[in-house]
């Protein structure tokens, strides 16, 4: 029994450091997949619940790809709980083409045709293939937002925080 003690104890610490440090729980990675996060650029800005205000739906547009293909894409903005409060009076009203998921009452978004002249510009320079690649279409994502922040921003504050894919279709 003497000889033993000494060859279990450590064959045991190693144990549970590995259970500790690694989980060791039994369960496999295809039991429990990891979803992946999608990156999202928000320019180093910190970012409160109470800084979020309604989403703005943009009407959907159809244009062409750069290899004759297709593609219909709807975007929402997710404005900030200041432009509701407080919306610049420039943009008070987007002229059709922008409007919110509630009520009508209040501001009913920025002028989309700004934002949609860079989304048709930037969409075209890409092929059918290349849009198939979620990575591309995430990347485009992000670029489209940092536009909308620049474009809608007012007196150095953020308007806009992201915008988000509604409808995305190729043909």
């Amino acid at each position: 029994m003497k000889k033993v003690v000494p060859i279990l104890v450590p064959v045991l610490i190693s144990l549970i450091l590995f259970k500790v440090l690694f989980g060791g729980g039994g369960e496999t990675e295809e039991e429990h997949p990891e979803e992946p996060s999608p990156h999202i650029d928000l320019r180093n800005i910190e970012v409160d619940d109470h800084d979020f205000g309604s989403i703005v739906a943009l009407d959907p547009i159809t244009l062409n790809l750069s290899d004759n293909h297709f593609v219909k894409i709807g975007l929402a903005l997710q404005m900030s709980a200041d432009w509701e409060e407080n919306p610049p009076e420039d943009t008070h009203g987007g002229g059709g083409g922008a409007h919110s998921g509630g009520d009508e009452e209040g501001p009913s978004g920025p002028p989309p045709a700004p934002l949609l002249d860079k989304t048709i510009t930037l969409l075209g320079t890409y092929n059918m293939d290349q849009l198939s690649d979620p990575e591309t279409r995430e990347r485009v994502k992000a670029e489209i937002s940092g536009w909308a922040r620049d474009l809608y921003g007012h007196k150095g504050r953020v308007q806009v925080w992201q915008v988000y894919f509604t409808e995305f279709v190729m043909q």
